[in-house]
């Protein structure tokens, strides 16, 4: 029995070269397999994923947008470049259509109306009444503007010099002090286009002194001041007026234009908050 079971010299002999062919066979195939491993990652460039394998269409689809991009870029710059001038000039003409429709306020010098009757009457008691006619310096405020002036207010101021002076080039035409100004009578005021609204200055009894020795060519006198309005734009403008009394022309002519201080409103102060 255990003869039967024991393999003979040559089954032994064949068994051991056929488990050394398939062993041998194994090596040579791991062999094969590292070497191609080490080939593939030792050389790059056989790789089929890299950006430079991108194809034409590809590219030219990725130029293209980049055009597009650009133009985009460009369009969106010059659009607001336009919008900026197209903004500018809307506030260029809104500008010039307020200054030609707007209210433009004067004194025209050759109505100017001196009421004087404490001076022609020394012993005649002047009128408590700080408005009274009767001594009173009266001034046409007209507007020449193409829309109403509106809360017109006034101030004036009084200066004499000797005679044959004009007043100095560096007069300040002070408003300040209580004593050399005088408010307007009618104030505020509201003028339509081309209408005159009258003011006046009252004629106390400093005023009342000057205008006597004017007439007695004492001293030269002068008046001056600012008138204020709003105009239907909302613009606070200011006009200036100075004059020089000369007693002796006629009634047309006794009130000369300063050389200066005498300024139209041009521009705004500043604007008048919406009601």
């Amino acid at each position: 029995m255990s003869d039967h079971n024991q393999p003979t010299n040559e089954e032994s002999k064949t068994d051991r070269h056929q488990t050394g062919s398939i062993t041998s066979n194994n090596i040579n195939t791991n062999n094969t397999a590292t070497a191609q491993h080490q080939i593939t990652a030792g050389n790059p460039t056989n790789s089929n994923s890299g950006w430079w394998k991108i194809g034409w269409d590809r590219w030219l689809e990725l130029l293209f947008t980049l055009a597009i991009m650009g133009a985009t870029v460009v369009n969106v710059c010059v659009a607001n470049r336009q919008w900026s001038a197209m903004l500018e000039s809307n506030k260029i003409n809104r500008d010039m259509e307020q200054r030609q429709l707007r209210a433009y306020v004067g004194i025209p010098n050759e109505d100017i109306i001196l009421n004087c009757i404490a001076c022609e009457q020394p012993n005649k008691i002047v009128p408590a009444d700080l408005y009274s006619d009767e001594n009173m310096l009266i001034l046409p405020v007209e507007n020449y503007g193409q829309t109403p002036a509106f809360d017109g207010r006034a101030i004036a101021g009084g200066k004499d010099m000797p005679v044959g002076q004009e007043l100095p080039s560096n007069f300040s035409y002070p408003l300040g002090d209580a004593s050399q100004r005088t408010p307007l009578k009618v104030s505020p005021w509201t003028a339509e286009p081309h209408e005159i609204t009258h003011g006046g200055i009252t004629m106390d009894a400093t005023n009342i002194d000057r205008i006597k020795r004017a007439r007695d060519h004492q001293i030269w006198l002068y008046f001056y001041g600012q008138v204020t309005y709003v105009d239907v734009f909302g613009c606070k403008a200011k006009t200036l007026f100075c004059f020089r009394y000369i007693p002796d022309n006629d009634p047309k002519h006794r009130f000369a234009m300063c050389p200066e201080h005498n300024e139209p409103a041009k521009n705004c102060e500043k604007q008048r908050e919406p009601d």
